[in-house]
């Protein structure tokens, strides 16, 4: 929640207000990129966000569907 709330600024305006719900969580559903497409498949806007070891985030915002 917290890296969430400091990219919402960057979102596009038009869909900042929008829910986001987390699909996937390296932690939570391991180290599987094709666990990561079946989790996300089907969803119209996603944000992937990535936090390295030093604490810098990086990531995309997609308006397509994967």
């Amino acid at each position: 929640p917290p890296l969430m709330e400091s990219i919402y600024h960057f979102l596009p305006y038009s869909v900042s207000e929008q829910n986001y719900f987390m699909k996937y969580s390296l932690l939570r559903d391991g180290a599987s990129f094709i666990t990561l497409l079946q989790n996300v498949r089907g969803s119209q806007h996603t944000i992937l966000a990535l936090e390295t070891t030093e604490g810098e985030v990086f990531g995309s915002f997609t308006s397509a569907q994967w």
